[in-house]
């Protein structure tokens, strides 16, 4: 359930781009016409899948922001859903799409022009995992044993996660198509799927009824560094300059945390990540220049949060 914060700070955005729209049209000052700004993102893979809507409010939000300097604009979708390599190609033409919000990896980071500030503030880093109930007993202890890299985790074939727990020695077992996963973890194919904490609670609600042994883990978060940034097509400078401006002005001012908190508070508590074991996974492919920008990483610990009042940290690295 969205949170009121929320709300109202959404209720805002959509009011500020409904005046500058207005403003547009009247060919006022600041809204000049013939110099929209037309972000082009991509389409959700099908109705439920809720994984791109935060990315949205957000370039809503820094498009919003920058209006004074750079005018009005106007978000478009594609009109079809493509897979992450498709989206890489179409991205790169700069016809189809022209702004992304990805998980990063080397080949991204090296073939597109990014933002380099994650959109989420690295919340999609914790990952908890989805299983069948009654392997629950068996990952618990592997992990605290230190041994859950002897399960089996299911990956998309693509995913940026899937490098960085290879990296880390552990076993995976890789699919090419995003519902086809659940699917896989049903037929017992891997033992789990390593979802973002920001995203496994809607999974779960979405798929429960189809895959009726589906459940999620209540001990174990896995913690891989993994910016969620924007990638803009190598033609579309102007916006990329417009989307970083935004993003650096609402870092600056707390209003990316605001949003965040706002908008994923309610899966923040319900992970209750204090009272997780916590794996870290080191990321060799991250910047560490990115990495050393501490404000670019929200600390769900962080007493001032609210979610781990005492720090309190179950810690196995």
């Amino acid at each position: 359930m969205l949170t009121l914060t929320y709300i109202v700070y959404t209720m805002k955005i959509f009011y500020h781009a409904f005046r500058c729209t207005m403003l547009a049209l009247a060919f006022a000052a600041g809204c000049p016409a013939g110099a929209t700004d037309v972000a082009i993102i991509d389409h959700a893979e099908s109705k439920g899948d809720q994984r791109r809507d935060f990315t949205r409010v957000v370039l809503r939000a820094t498009l919003e922001r920058t209006v004074g300097e750079y005018g009005p604009y106007r978000i478009d979708e594609t009109p079809v859903f493509m897979e992450r390599a498709r989206l890489f190609s179409a991205l790169k033409e700069g016809k189809q799409v022209n702004i992304v919000g990805m998980l990063a990896d080397t080949e991204w980071l090296q073939g597109l022009p990014s933002i380099d500030i994650p959109l989420d503030l690295g919340l999609q880093s914790w990952r908890l995992l989805l299983a069948d109930a009654g392997s629950l007993p068996r990952l618990r202890q592997l992990a605290a044993d230190g041994q859950l890299a002897q399960a089996r985790a299911g990956v998309g074939a693509t995913w940026a996660l899937r490098s960085i727990l290879e990296q880390n020695k552990y076993r995976t077992v890789t699919g090419n198509n995003y519902e086809g996963m659940f699917l896989m973890l049903q037929a017992g194919r891997f033992d789990y799927l390593p979802r973002s904490l920001n995203d496994v609670f809607n999974e779960f609600e979405r798929h429960r009824e189809k895959y009726p042994g589906l459940a999620i883990d209540e001990s174990i978060v896995l913690h891989a560094r993994m910016p969620w940034q924007f990638f803009v097509a190598p033609q579309e400078e102007r916006l990329r300059q417009r989307v970083a401006a935004g993003l650096e002005a609402m870092l600056k001012d707390g209003s990316l945390e605001q949003l965040v908190l706002a908008y994923f508070r309610a899966d923040l508590q319900r992970a209750r990540i204090c009272d997780r074991i916590h794996i870290d996974l080191p990321n060799s492919q991250l910047d560490k220049a990115l990495l050393a920008r501490r404000e670019l990483w929200l600390d769900p610990f962080d007493p001032r949060h609210g979610f781990c009042p005492r720090r309190a940290r179950k810690t196995n690295d």
